[in-house]
């Protein structure tokens, strides 16, 4: 009869450290999915994933002199390059791919709106490049940025081509766009 009790007393014991660690375990679950959807807890920053196309395309409306397309077909490519090479600058990490994505994270629709090209080494350079860009987060538009640089060729103009005036512009648009990049808010619910 004695061990009969000492047998009860110890499985109500053991009930009740079980029901104990239960509850804890209940309270730490609760806890976890209350602090886990506050705002502090879930936002994630994306800033360190943004993608542009490797080569920079014309829009589809854009005012493009056909000289620069057959002539300076290296321009897409160096405002892509230009474009990674500004990003750490202000601590942005970017990564080129050759087709947009349809995934989720952070991309750059950029694309050539007019490119003007007059002059020349002899007479002079009037070059202006006008570039546009589109910030995505998941695939939705965030922002866009229109900007445009012009160029008389700087120093030793006179000795440039046409093509390596208009470097000169790209350049600058590389540079313009990882600053206008760096004012943008790219952190997200992470439900959403």
């Amino acid at each position: 009869m004695f061990k009969n009790i000492i047998s009860i007393i110890f499985v109500i014991g053991l009930m009740g450290c079980s029901t104990t660690q239960i509850k804890n375990k209940i309270s730490n679950v609760i806890d976890e999915h209350v602090y886990s959807n506050s705002p502090e807890q879930s936002t994630v920053d994306l800033s360190n994933q943004y993608k542009v196309l490797k080569s920079i395309p014309f829009g589809e409306n854009s005012v493009i002199d056909e000289r620069v397309k057959t002539e300076c077909k290296n321009l897409g490519n160096q405002l892509s390059s230009n474009i990674v090479e500004n990003a750490p600058k202000f601590d942005i990490k970017m990564t080129q791919v050759l087709e947009r994505p349809v995934s989720t994270g952070v991309f750059v629709d950029v694309y050539f709106v007019n490119i003007y090209t007059r002059g020349n080494a002899f007479i002079g350079h009037r070059k202006s490049t006008a570039i546009k860009a589109d910030l995505y987060l998941n695939n939705k538009l965030l922002s866009s940025k229109s900007i445009a640089r012009n160029s008389n060729g700087g120093f030793f103009g006179s000795f440039k081509s046409s093509c390596s005036v208009l470097e000169r512009t790209v350049d600058a648009l590389g540079s313009d766009i990882a600053k206008w990049l760096s004012t943008q808010d790219t952190k997200v619910k992470a439900s959403s």
